[in-house]
């Protein structure tokens, strides 16, 4: 995915034509191939769609274009002498994906087996290795080494009756020759997504293992990225086929890979490791009713390039979405308070009746400060130590929200300090309901929170007013 290409050219098939035009790929601006024709047959000026479109590269890869279409179309004439005249038309055309190394004769058609994706932190995330380096006891050598490599098995959980996900390893090298000066073996990491009975369509996978990398990305606590994604066929899927094909998938990702500093495993929130077959299936099977979460969690908190005023205002969003699905949001049931506002109009004048019946609805519903004081009490145990009095805080961060959004006097709202702070502090309350939700048991996710918790009482404030 990380790999640029660059106008290369190739021959098209697009409605049984044949074109010559330049392919290119980048993460920013995703795949587009470029037709140019001067023989007046490319007929493309109505910007139209196609679901599939082949290629060959010039060095004969078969390609692949999934979703295509034409983003701009124009023709253009040039006289070049009495009675002369060339006419060139030129398209570019967009897809939603890319796939290397096969034909597929329509979209129904592109189904694998299983589909492997690296992703950026996964190695670290997933910490198991085959290596197995030992130094010998050798006073005379310094350089004396025994180095022993085992891949590691798969890790495979079945979550439902034709679908099967986990992680799986690769390895390259080592290179031989006659001369040894070296021998390396790399050992990567993939996120696996198997069809158990029959292929599976490839936005069916796609869906799966983006799925599996928002898991890693809530581990990590930031932004993950595709490195490359792969598709395999059995040969038994396929008759044709004489042995089983690999297809190299490239698309735009939704925010282009940047270079990340390195984390180590007792950095992430939460490793493979510290994952099971229940947590799993949850994530999989659960996921409709965990997106609003997840979502949330990977726009309001992964991004740094957000005003200090909108991160707090986005937190406080998500606090108060995530109280409405964790608790109750009415403070006595419905029926119970219609009973007792229908009691309390019966005591209007016709005139006030009209003003406060509606209004009179909305003070069975739980104040912002009710609802953070809730989130808040719910996790004293891990936050006693960072917030020492939660009707004093949450009474200052609820003045200081309506400072920002009401332009409202407040005695003592917060800091622009306090706000940094508040902020974080407020991530892990988000991030501790997040794991219970996910299907992580008190006795995982405590020490999990408090461990950041721990991290943070060395720099950050302790809330005691």
């Amino acid at each position: 995915m990380k790999e640029v290409i660059e106008n290369k050219l190739g021959f098209w098939f697009i409605d049984e034509k044949e074109y010559s035009g330049m392919l290119s790929f980048s993460q920013d601006d995703g795949i587009h191939v470029t037709i140019i024709s001067t023989d007046m047959k490319l007929g493309l000026n109505n910007l139209e769609s196609f679901p599939i479109i082949t290629g060959v590269t010039e060095n004969g890869e078969p390609i692949t274009l999934v979703n295509c279409k034409v983003f701009n179309s124009n023709m253009s004439m040039r006289n070049i002498g009495e009675g002369f005249s060339t006419c060139v038309e030129k398209a570019i055309i967009r897809a939603e994906y890319m796939l290397e190394g096969m034909f597929f004769d329509s979209i129904e058609d592109i189904k694998f087996r299983f589909l492997m994706g690296s992703y950026t932190d996964l190695d670290e995330w997933v910490d198991l290795s085959g290596f197995n380096i030992q130094r010998t006891d050798n006073e005379k050598d310094d350089f004396d080494y025994l180095i022993k490599y085992k891949s590691p098995k798969p890790i495979i959980f079945k979550i439902n009756p034709e679908t099967s996900v986990g992680i799986g390893f690769s390895i390259h090298g080592p290179k031989q020759s006659i001369v040894q000066k070296e021998a390396k073996i790399q050992q990567t990491c993939h996120l696996i997504v198997q069809g158990l009975n029959n292929p599976i369509e490839l936005s069916e996978l796609m869906k799966y293992i983006r799925w599996f990398s928002l898991l890693l990305q809530i581990g990590s606590q930031r932004l993950t990225y595709p490195i490359e994604i792969t598709g395999k066929i059995d040969k038994s899927d396929k008759p044709n086929l004489v042995q089983s094909q690999y297809v190299q998938i490239y698309f735009q990702p939704i925010e282009a890979s940047r270079e990340l500093g390195y984390l180590i495993p007792p950095e992430f929130l939460f490793t493979f490791n510290d994952l099971d077959e229940g947590i799993i299936k949850t994530w999989f099977n659960n996921y409709s009713t965990l997106r609003v979460m997840v979502n949330m969690r990977s726009t309001l908190f992964l991004h740094d390039r957000q005003f200090l005023e909108n991160k707090f205002l986005d937190i406080l969003q998500a606090l108060e979405t995530l109280h409405s699905m964790r608790f109750k949001s009415r403070c006595i049931d419905k029926p119970n308070f219609d009973e007792l506002r229908e009691k309390i109009l019966s005591c209007l004048t016709k005139k006030y009746r009209k003003i406060f019946a509606q209004r009179i609805g909305n003070l069975n519903y739980l104040s912002l400060q009710d609802k953070l004081s809730e989130l808040i009490r719910n996790r004293e145990v891990l936050f006693s130590k960072a917030i020492c009095n939660i009707d004093g805080i949450c009474k200052r961060i609820i003045r200081t929200r309506n400072l920002i959004v009401h332009a409202s006097s407040s005695k003592k709202p917060l800091t622009t300090r306090e706000m940094v702070y508040v902020i974080e502090l407020l991530k892990l309350l988000f991030d501790s309901y997040l794991l219970e939700k996910i299907g992580f048991s008190k006795e995982k996710y405590i020490p999990m929170i408090q461990k950041k918790i721990d991290e943070y009482l060395k720099w950050g404030i302790v809330f005691n007013k």
